[in-house]
């Protein structure tokens, strides 16, 4: 009887897992999306109230399917994602809830992975220094940036030994040095590979 209810227990909890990562991608997730949309997508999400605010991660080949496949960290960062924000216009009410769209390009941004599936967005920065200046990431991109510096900005991918992905768009990555510099990012770690 006790292995019975052990069992029955852990369906639960595996049914339980599957449904948070269900409901990150229903919530979040989407495969083409521009900021005109965000009335017909937050219906779909609005189920008593009109929601304050959501964040869409588009993402057209799947890749966020995969981004906590390692398993070794329960949160992951990845970037050169597009993103669409609906904020709830004040003035309406449920059920006929209007939202005002903003998209943003190469928007990094931090998920929760439990199982080797993401469950909850964490955080989101619209450039490399707001990443960095909004957590405590900031030692992932020191080596990043002084290596994309002396590459001249012309990396687009980092790979850090650790095999965590770091997409970089070059005119960001050019826009937020300056910032990042004078913050005084001063290590240098030597095992890093730049593929251009």
């Amino acid at each position: 009887m006790k292995i019975q209810v052990a069992a029955f227990l852990l369906v639960l909890l595996a049914a339980a897992e599957l449904s948070e990562a269900l409901d990150f991608f229903d919530k979040h997730v989407v495969r083409n999306m521009r900021s005109e949309d965000c009335n017909r997508k937050m219906k779909r999400i609005n189920y008593a109230n009109c929601k304050g605010k959501n964040t869409f991660i588009l993402d057209p080949e799947g890749e966020l399917n995969s981004i906590c496949s390692s398993g070794q960290m329960k949160e992951m960062i990845t970037s050169e994602f597009i993103i669409v924000d609906c904020v709830h216009k004040k003035t309406s009410r449920f059920p006929n809830c209007l939202y005002n769209g903003e998209d943003y390009l190469g928007s990094y941004i931090e998920v929760e992975c439990v199982n080797g599936r993401p469950t909850h967005l964490q955080n989101l920065a619209r450039s490399l220094y707001s990443f960095c200046a909004e957590t405590d990431k900031c030692h992932i991109f020191t080596e990043l940036v002084i290596s994309a510096m002396f590459q001249q900005c012309s990396c687009s991918l980092i790979e850090r030994e650790s095999g965590n992905r770091l997409n970089v768009i070059k005119p960001l990555l050019r826009n937020s040095l300056p910032n990042v510099l004078s913050k005084q990012f001063i290590s240098v770690k030597r095992n890093q590979q730049i593929i251009i």
